[in-house]
Parts: C-alpha cells; structure tokens; sequence
C-alpha cells in the first residue's frame, strides 16, 4: 500500500458512508512544547553540528556522533527483514481510517542502520501514556509516531496500521537520557496488529498474544527480539528491552548498549558474540523486578 497524503478530501473519501470528517495535517507543523529535546542528527542521518539556540563554533559537537559507517541501502528480504523474520501483513482486521498511512508531516519518523536517532523525541518515564510512541520495522527500518497524534480512529487516536500496512514487528516505546551520554529507548512488543510471533491467543490480562510453550519456539523467538534491539543500537541508542510476554506490572529489562560497529549477518559468530555481550542490566538486576503503572 502506498501512503496517502492526509488531505481532508482524500481521507473522508476513505471514510465514505461513515460521515467522519478527517483533518489535513497542517501546512507548517508548529513546534509542541516538550518536556526534553535532543537534536543529535539531521533528517538525513548526519549529526547535528550545533545544537538548537547554540553558537556556531565548529568545536562544538553532539552528545553522540553515529559511527563512520554507510547507511545500510541494500534491499533486505522480505522473507528475513533485518534478520529479523517476515514481513506479514496486520493479524487483526482494521477499523475505519485504521488503514491510512501517515507521512512525515504528521510526525512519523524512519531510520535505518547508522542513520542516527529519532529528532526531537519527548522524553518520559516507561508506562506513561503521554510519553509513549509507537513503533514498527519494515523495508524502511524502525519508523515512530507519537500514539497520542489525534486522528480519526475509533480511539481517536493512531494506531500500528496508520504506520505499516505491513511490518516483521510492532511495539510501544519511550525515550530518555542514556548512561554514557546518548539517548536510552526502552521497548516493548505490545503490539496486536504485528506480533513477532505467529497469533496464538490474545490474553485480555496482559493484553499480549500468549507465547508458544514450545521451548524450541520459544528461544527461536526471543533470539529474534533480540535482533529487534540490535536494530535500535545500531541508530545509537542504549536500548532496556521488555521481555517477551511482559509489559505491565513487575517487568525485567535487559539492557543492550552500543553503538554497534558493525551489521552482522544473522547466525554468524559475530552476530552470536554481539547478542552474548549484552547482560541484564546491572540496575535493575540489583533492585529487583521494576513496578510500573
């Protein structure tokens, strides 16, 4: 599916028969008040050379500089996107204007490897709704929108399918400082239109799919979450990941630091030597299980 410019008469044709009334996105996106803001690279995968409101001086530099690395440009199987797995089209059927794919004019924003983070991400504690962001992976990398974008869904608000029309994997993520002077994603695999896994059943308790309970299927799995995180550490990211089968309550995040040097092959010693040197992380390991909201 090819995305659709959100023009007020296209989108209420879509909606035909339904009398919603579908909004333009605006001409020039007025800058929202956020809670914090990090301009470490430019639409186009460099790294800013002065920050917003700074001097010009060429010895000021970003927080974080990507690795000397090439953007990954080759055209990625669809049948192991990313190393990841397929791609796959939503497991659960879409509502009205469910379907539209958004632009980047309403604040969606994609990144391959080593195209630098996101832009002016707001930043907020795990679990806090008016902080989260949605994400997907497809042909075009990992893609965000904020969930709290108004649109005309049911919810009234944008769903995974007004990102993806197809996507290996979907999930929610929040943004904050980092430890070693970046920025720290933490995500999840909260997602029921684009679960890594085949849909099994969805469990209204924990509002996730139930994982396989074949052990064999169930490490094959986490080995491609894994991957999902690799993909976040390559744009520069520390990354705490959400285990599979959690994201309420007690949870266990397993923290991923990069930035990764390289984009190993899946299943290579290298890819296998990257994944085992990303132990738990030490904070919460030390603490105890982490409470959310």
């Amino acid at each position: 599916m090819q995305a659709i410019f959100p023009t007020s008469l296209a989108l209420s044709r879509l909606a035909g028969g339904h009398g919603a009334h579908i909004p333009a996105a605006p001409r020039s996106r007025q800058p929202t008040p956020l809670l914090h803001q990090r301009h470490s690279a430019s639409t186009t995968g460099g790294p800013a050379l002065v920050s917003a409101g700074a001097s010009h001086d060429r010895r000021t530099q970003p927080a974080w500089r990507p690795p000397r690395i090439r953007p990954v440009t080759t055209r990625q199987p669809e049948a192991n996107l990313w190393g990841i797995g397929p791609l796959k089209a939503a497991a659960t059927p879409t509502e009205i204007n469910e379907d539209v794919l958004l632009d980047r004019r309403w604040g969606l924003q994609s990144r391959k490897p080593f195209e630098g983070p996101f832009r002016n991400v707001i930043f907020g504690d795990y679990g806090k709704r008016e902080h989260k962001y949605l994400f997907t992976v497809d042909t075009r990398g990992i893609n965000i929108l904020r969930e709290h974008t108004p649109f005309p869904t049911p919810r009234g608000m944008v769903v995974h399918t007004n990102i993806s029309a197809k996507a290996v994997v979907a999930g929610e993520c929040w943004f904050r400082p980092g430890r070693n002077g970046g920025d720290l994603a933490t995500i999840n695999a909260g997602s029921k239109r684009f679960p890594l896994q085949e849909p099994l059943e969805w469990d209204e308790a924990s509002l996730l799919w139930r994982l396989p309970a074949d052990g064999a299927a169930y490490a094959a799995l986490t080995l491609q979450w894994q991957r999902v995180a690799q993909l976040w550490v390559s744009l520069g990211y520390e990354v705490e990941q959400i285990p599979l089968g959690q994201r309420f309550g007690a949870i266990q995040p397993r923290y991923f630091a990069g930035p990764a040097q390289s984009w190993p092959q899946p299943g290579t010693a290298a890819d296998v030597a990257w994944l085992t040197r990303s132990p738990s992380c030490s904070r919460y390991a030390e603490h105890g299980a982490r409470q959310t909201t």
